[in-house]
C-alpha cells in the first residue's frame, strides 16, 4: 500500500506553527500533493563493451494515475568524465516527449533526483562510452503527483487575476513562487518567502514557463529546459517569522540540458527598490502561481498553478510590513510585490488576509534590515550575468500563417561568429498555447529554396508558451546553433502546434541591421517546405545569441544603456583587467558598447600596467569598417598578434579623435566586469587625452575582451607561420630587452631557462 506524503521541499510549508501567524492572516504556500510509490530497480554493474556511445540499460517506469513523476536515485555510479566521455541518464516523458540528460555532475546538482515529468510514465535510459568503467543505478521509490486542495484569500467577491507571462517569476517546488533579482551581477539569485524554504531544504526545484494545468487543476511541469535545481547550501531563510519578518534568498544551478543560467535563459530579473514607499493607495502588482478556487469561477481550472497577476492599492507601509489588495491564493507565497509606477520590487508577498468583504494581503518590506543582509550577502555558487545579445525585426504583424507553417529569411553576418541560444517569436495562437519550434539553415540564402526540403539542415529545437499577438514569446533552444561570421545564411523557423504572425513586405520594412548581422525578410508557407510561397513576408522576432567563445572579461550586456562617459576634447577613459595564472591569452578582439555618430573616430589602445596605473603602449586596435548613429556593440581587433601574459595587468584606453560625438556606455548601477580575468580598476581624466588617464573612477564602462589561450608553441614571434632566423633574432632582441613576451615560463625572470625553452620549441619545428 502506498504511503501518502508531501514532497521533501514542502514539509516546512505543511508544519507552520499557527502561533507564529497574525490572527487574521495565513501563509500562502501550495505544496504539490504527492505520494512516494515503491520501485525496486537495481541495474547492477554495467559497462559498455562496444566501440561507440550506446544505451546499456533501459526501462519503463509507470505509476498509475499519477499527474507527474519525479525520479529519486539511491545509487548513481556514472563512469567517465562529465562533458567528455561521461556516462549519463536520459529520462523521457511518455506523455509529451520532454527529456532530461543527467551526468555525474548534474545528478549531484539535482540532489540525486530528476526533473518533473508530466504523465504517469517515463522511460529511463543509461548511456555509456566504451571502456570508461562501471556504471550502476539503484532506485527504491518514485515521487508521483496527486490532485490538489485549494486555499484562497480573494479581495472582495471576484477573482480578478489574469494570465501573466513575466519571465522573471517562477514556481518553487515547495508550492510557492520565487523570482530572479538583478543584484551584484548575479544570474542565479532569487527571493521567496521564508516559510517557503528552510535552510536545510534539499532537492528543491525552480520552474519557469509553467504550462496550463489539467482540466481538474492538476500541476503540469514545463520541459526540463525550464527547470533549475536549487543549490542546497545557498538557502538563507528567516523561516516562518510572521508578518513583516518572512523572507529568504537562494541560488540555483545552471540548467543541465542547456547549460544556461536562469537569468540568461529568461532574459530579465527584478530591480529592487531601496525601500517600499509610504502608502497612498498607489497601484502595486502581485504576480505568482496561486491556485484557482471553484468558489470564484471567474477563472477556469486550467489556470490553477499557472502564472497569474493582479493589481490593487498599497494600503499600508511600515518599516517591516506592506499591505495591499491585489488578489492572491495558496501558491502566491514568495511572489514579488511590484510598484506599478517604477516596475521595482518593494517586498515579498507572504500572507493572505483579504476576504469577500475587505481586508488586505501582506508581505515583508524590502528595506527590513535582516532581509537586506540576506540580499547583500548571498550564499552558494554565483553564476555571473552574461545576458544574451539579440538581433531582430519588429513585432508589428499585419498577416499570419497556418498552424505548422514556416517563415524564411536571410542573415548576413558581420565578422563575429555567434551561437544562437534562444528565439523570441510573434505567435498568432491563443494565450498559453504550447508549441514546439524547429530551426533550419541553408547556405547563402533562403530565396528559391522555400519548397526544397532537401536544401535545409535542422540545427535547433525548442518549446514555448504563446504570450499573445505582437508580444515576444521567448523560446530557449535545447541545443544552440552557430552562425559563422562573415557568411550569409538562410533560416527557416517551423512551428508545430501554433502559427506565425508576420508583416507584409513593402520594400521599406524588409531589412534590419545590427552590429552582429543584417536580417532580410523573405517569405512564408502554410506547410513547412511545401505549397505556395507568400512573399515578401517579414519574420517578426529576435535571435538571441552569445558571441563566440574565448570571453576573457567583460560586463556586457546587462544594464549598459543606462550610463555613459562622453569622450573627446581631453576626456579619456580606461578599464583594467588582470589575466589569470596559467596560460597566456592571445588577444582576438575587444567589444565596446558605444553611442556613435557618423564622424566618430575612436582611438582604442591596449597598455601594460599595474592595478593602479597605466604603463607602456602595446597596441593600437583597428576600428570596425563603419559606425551608425546610436547605441551599438563594436568590435576592435589588433593588427598584429598580441599575447596577454598570465598574471599581468592590461588597460583598455578609449578616446575620440573625430569631430562627432562618442559616448562609451556604462552600467548603472555599476556591474563590475568579470570572467576568467579579474577587474583591475577604472581610470578617467577630463583633460589628459589622448594621453592615458590617471584618476580613479567609479563608472564601469561596458566592454568585453575575447582572447583564446595562446599557442603552446610560442616560437613564431612575428606571426608569419614559419620558424626561421628572423624569429630567433626577434626572440634574442626581446630577451635582451627583457620584454614580457620572452618570459615563456612565466617566472618573472629572463634567464637561460627562457632562452633554452625557446630553442627547444624552435628546434622541434613548433608550431
Amino acid at each position: 500500500m502506498l504511503k501518502n506524503v508531501l514532497p521533501l521541499g514542502a514539509l516546512l510549508c505543511a508544519t507552520i506553527p499557527t502561533a507564529a501567524l497574525a490572527n487574521d492572516l495565513q501563509t500562502q504556500p501550495d505544496p504539490l500533493p504527492s505520494r512516494y510509490a515503491p520501485l525496486a530497480l537495481d541495474t547492477g554493474v554495467l559497462q559498455n563493451a562496444g566501440d561507440a556511445l550506446a544505451p546499456i540499460f533501459s526501462t519503463e517506469i509507470t505509476v498509475g494515475d499519477a499527474e507527474w513523476l519525479r525520479l529519486w536515485f539511491d545509487e548513481a555510479e556514472l563512469a567517465g568524465t562529465p562533458g567528455v566521455d561521461g556516462s549519463f541518464l536520459k529520462i523521457i516523458s511518455a506523455e509529451d516527449g520532454a527529456w532530461q540528460r543527467l551526468d555525474a555532475e548534474h545528478i549531484e546538482n539535482w540532489s540525486m533526483s530528476s526533473a518533473y515529468f508530466n504523465g504517469d510514465t517515463v522511460f529511463l535510459e543509461l548511456w555509456a562510452y566504451p571502456d570508461t568503467g562501471p556504471n550502476r543505478i539503484a532506485m527504491s521509490e518514485v515521487m508521483a503527483g496527486e490532485p490538489a486542495v485549494v486555499l484562497e484569500t480573494i479581495c472582495d467577491s471576484t477573482d480578478d487575476r489574469v494570465l501573466a507571462y513575466d519571465t522573471r517569476v517562477g514556481r518553487l517546488s515547495s508550492g510557492c513562487t520565487g523570482w530572479l533579482i538583478n543584484h551584484g551581477g548575479s544570474a542565479n539569485l532569487y527571493i521567496t518567502a521564508g516559510h517557503c524554504i528552510a535552510n536545510s531544504t534539499t532537492g528543491a526545484v525552480m520552474f519557469f514557463n509553467v504550462p496550463l494545468s489539467t482540466s481538474s487543476g492538476g500541476f503540469r511541469a514545463p520541459p526540463p529546459e525550464y527547470q533549475y535545481p536549487v543549490q542546497n547550501g545557498s538557502i538563507r531563510s528567516s523561516g516562518s517569522g510572521g508578518v513583516g519578518n518572512d523572507y529568504a534568498t537562494f541560488r540555483t544551478h545552471a540548467n543541465s540540458n542547456t547549460g544556461l543560467s536562469p537569468m540568461t535563459a529568461q532574459g530579465a530579473a527584478f530591480d529592487l527598490a531601496s525601500s517600499a514607499p509610504s502608502a497612498s493607495n498607489q497601484p502595486v502588482r502581485v504576480t505568482g502561481y496561486g491556485l484557482r478556487n471553484a468558489s470564484f469561477p471567474q477563472i477556469p481550472p486550467e489556470w490553477s498553478r499557472t502564472q497569474k497577476t493582479d493589481a490593487g492599492p498599497l494600503v499600508s507601509s511600515t518599516s517591516t510590513t506592506i499591505r495591499y489588495r491585489p488578489d492572491t491564493t495558496g501558491g502566491n507565497s514568495g511572489s514579488p510585490v511590484i510598484l506599478e509606477s517604477t516596475g521595482q520590487a518593494i517586498g515579498v508577498h507572504t500572507h493572505g488576509g483579504c476576504t469577500t468583504t475587505g481586508g488586505s494581503n501582506a508581505g515583508t518590506a524590502i528595506q527590513l534590515s535582516g532581509f537586506q543582509t540576506f540580499i547583500n550577502n548571498p550564499q552558494g555558487t554565483n553564476i555571473v550575468q552574461a545576458p544574451l545579445d539579440q538581433s531582430g525585426t519588429a513585432f508589428n504583424s499585419n498577416n499570419g500563417g497556418s498552424e505548422g507553417g514556416a517563415v524564411y529569411f536571410d542573415v548576413d553576418m558581420q565578422a563575429a561568429t555567434v551561437n544562437v541560444r534562444a528565439l523570441e517569436l510573434n505567435i498568432g495562437s491563443s494565450l498559453s498555447t504550447e508549441f514546439t519550434v524547429r530551426v533550419y539553415t541553408t547556405p547563402d540564402t533562403a530565396v528559391g529554396k522555400e519548397t526544397n526540403a532537401s536544401a535545409w539542415t535542422l540545427v535547433g529545437e525548442g518549446w514555448g508558451l504563446a504570450t499573445g499577438t505582437d508580444n515576444a514569446t521567448r523560446v530557449v533552444l535545447t541545443n544552440p546553433f552557430t552562425l559563422e561570421g562573415g557568411q550569409s545564411h538562410g533560416i527557416a523557423i517551423v512551428l508545430n502546434g501554433a502559427s506565425h504572425r508576420y508583416t507584409n513586405g513593402d520594400g521599406s520594412n524588409e531589412v534590419y541591421s545590427s552590429n552582429a548581422m543584417t536580417i532580410t525578410g523573405g517569405g512564408a508557407t502554410n506547410v513547412a517546405f511545401s505549397g505556395s510561397v507568400f512573399s515578401p513576408r517579414v519574420f517578426n522576432g529576435n535571435l538571441l545569441y552569445e558571441y563566440e567563445d574565448n570571453w576573457v572579461i567583460g560586463n556586457m550586456l546587462g544594464n549598459d544603456a543606462s550610463g555613459s562617459v562622453s569622450l573627446g576634447g581631453g576626456r579619456i577613459k580606461a578599464m583594467g583587467f588582470t589575466i589569470p595564472a596559467g596560460n597566456p591569452q592571445q588577444l582576438g578582439s575587444v567589444a565596446l558598447r558605444l553611442t556613435t555618430s557618423s564622424n566618430s573616430l575612436p582611438l582604442v589602445r591596449v597598455y601594460s600596467g599595474t592595478s593602479s596605473s597605466i604603463g607602456s603602449l602595446l597596441a593600437t586596435l583597428n576600428n570596425p569598417p563603419s559606425f551608425a548613429d546610436g547605441d551599438g556593440t563594436y568590435f576592435f581587433t589588433p593588427s598584429a598578434p598580441l599575447n596577454l601574459a598570465a598574471g599581468s595587468t592590461y588597460w583598455l584606453v578609449v578616446y575620440n579623435t573625430g569631430s562627432g560625438s562618442l559616448d562609451w556606455r556604462a552600467s548603472d548601477p555599476a556591474i563590475l566586469p568579470s570572467g576568467i580575468a579579474t577587474h583591475a580598476g577604472s581610470l578617467w581624466s577630463s583633460t589628459a587625452g589622448p594621453n592615458p588617464p590617471n584618476t580613479s573612477s567609479a563608472i564601469q564602462n561596458s566592454y568585453a575582451v575575447y582572447a583564446p589561450v595562446a599557442s603552446n608553441c610560442p616560437a613564431d614571434l612575428n606571426g608569419d607561420g614559419q620558424l626561421n632566423f628572423f624569429d630567433l633574432s626577434e626572440f634574442i632582441s626581446l630577451f635582451q630587452a627583457q620584454d614580457p613576451i620572452a618570459d615563456w615560463n612565466n617566472d618573472g625572470l629572463f634567464n637561460f631557462f627562457d632562452f633554452s625553452e625557446y630553442l627547444a620549441d624552435f628546434n622541434a619545428g613548433c608550431p
